[in-house]
């Protein structure tokens, strides 16, 4: 899926895409998942998610997200993304904590992907965030890490899954839910267990949220954390055997 987020609510929202390097005319979809998320001292943001289906396999594609009110339309730049092989043969990275409060604290993020990982790696296909993109979980500081990174991020598939910075203050992950593909699609039911899986070629991914009941003791706790991890198992062997 393809996510956007604006500062303000009550947009219409569409999403065009087309081969990349073409002038042709644009395929449209017309979003209607849209979260308004209202976190009082945390901020307010606006999240939009679209799926495009039926695209081929390793290959180029362009898209522009639109908003649009009775003033007229908004239209982001043009970023490009190139689909996953239908084969096996791909590689990821894996990435996690660029936590900070501030505009400048992603720099170093940004230079790691551009300059060393760029220059020591071979190209990779996806990569999958493991969360604590921000300290606190308040809007100014997602709109900090979009400032810096979002043309990154548009350019490039991210599975983006949620760290415990992002329960801060929002227990239903509400703010990470509306700025994000989460793996699991957005109305996830259990996002406190569990955080969502996705199949590529032959290889199953299970991604686990193992924070809950971390730092928490007592004898009551440690068996609800027994109780909790064998839930965690239970679910990855039921995905992992979905998944053919």
């Amino acid at each position: 899926g393809i996510g956007w987020a604006t500062d303000l609510g009550g947009l219409q929202a569409k999403l065009q895409y087309r081969p990349a390097g073409t002038e042709g005319a644009w395929s449209e979809i017309v979003v209607t998942d849209i979260q308004d998320m209202d976190l009082g001292a945390r901020g307010r943001i606006t999240g939009y998610s679209a799926d495009i289906t039926g695209l081929n396999a390793a290959t180029a594609y362009e898209y522009q997200a639109v908003t649009s009110d009775a003033e007229g339309e908004y239209v982001s730049e043009i970023g490009q993304f190139t689909t996953l092989p239908d084969d096996n043969d791909f590689s990821f990275i894996v990435i996690s904590d660029l936590q900070t409060t501030v505009e400048d604290g992603y720099l170093p993020y940004l230079y790691s992907l551009s300059g060393f990982l760029s220059e020591s790696m071979e190209p990779y296909h996806f990569a999958v965030s493991l969360g604590d993109m921000t300290e606190d979980n308040s809007a100014a500081q997602w709109r900090n890490m979009f400032k810096v990174l979002s043309g990154h991020y548009a350019n490039s598939l991210t599975a983006f899954v949620p760290g415990n910075h992002e329960n801060t203050g929002d227990p239903l992950y509400q703010m990470f839910k509306a700025v994000t593909n989460l793996p699991a699609g957005v109305d996830d039911e259990i996002i406190g267990n569990t955080t969502g899986s996705f199949v590529i070629g032959d290889v199953c991914f299970v991604l686990l949220n193992t924070e809950p009941l971390s730092g928490l003791d007592g004898a009551d706790m440690q068996a609800e954390k027994q109780a909790f991890y064998e839930a965690q198992k239970a679910w990855a062997k039921a995905s992992f055997e979905a998944s053919g």
